[in-house]
């Protein structure tokens, strides 16, 4: 329910992240906030997870307060570890979701990722996302770099796996496909310059072009038909 993704040197930083699931009783989860400030785990950079309890009242649909023992506890702890809520940080007054009750009507950010000013200073990209796979929750996310790292660039350009479903894309790699073997049937000789080395080579670099266009073409109006989805839902 929570994720951070870490680009990082580890012989130069290390991350202690408590990872949680807390109990859904008011009792037994400020049980738990107590004992882990109990704990005598030393320096926290992150804490993450499904916490079954929220701070502020924003953060339910419809608006009301948890319960304050497990509230001021969860709080106790936070201001041991010096954390802080690295979303609502972002996004002061804006409302999302993490997890939608069997009822359709009820809504709870429940899943969060606490972290210290340090890490924050390093992380972007505090999102709530979909998660890809069947569950009643969302995904809590963000990015957190090693500003010293060595620059990685792109890297290889790989055609789009959706590109291979698309049935104008399938055309083109067929007829660009015939022509290459049918190039390479009609040698009659084989010089440095034209050779079936080089046609295939013309082949890769024609069907790059062809898919390169053709991605240009259909992503803009694919994520035109996400961001109305997500105003939907929103």
């Amino acid at each position: 329910s929570a994720s951070v993704g870490v680009h990082t040197c580890a012989a130069q930083r290390r991350l202690r992240i408590v990872n949680v699931y807390a109990p859904n009783a008011p009792a037994e989860n400020a049980a738990m906030w107590k004992s882990l400030e109990d704990t005598r785990l030393g320096r926290v950079d992150i804490m993450l997870g499904d916490l079954n309890v929220v701070e502020d009242s924003l953060d339910r649909l419809p608006l009301r307060t948890d319960a304050a023992e497990a509230v001021e506890a969860l709080q106790s702890l936070e201001r041991k570890w010096r954390l802080s809520d690295g979303w609502r940080l972002t996004h002061a007054n804006q409302r999302a979701f993490t997890y939608q009750h069997t009822n359709g009507t009820t809504q709870s950010r429940l899943d969060r990722i606490y972290a210290t000013r340090a890490v924050r200073k390093d992380a972007d990209n505090w999102e709530i996302e979909e998660p890809g796979i069947e569950t009643d929750h969302r995904l809590a996310f963000v990015e957190i770099a090693d500003r010293d790292a060595p620059y990685v660039g792109k890297g290889r350009w790989i055609m789009p796996l959706h590109l291979l479903r698309d049935e104008e894309m399938i055309l083109s790699m067929k007829e660009l496909a015939k022509k290459m073997t049918e190039e390479i049937g009609a040698l009659t000789e084989r010089t440095p310059d034209h050779n079936p080395q080089t046609i295939y080579k013309s082949f890769k670099r024609e069907l790059m072009l062809v898919a390169r266009r053709r991605a240009k073409a259909k992503v803009p109006r694919m994520q035109r038909g996400l961001e109305r989805l997500r105003s939907d839902r929103d």
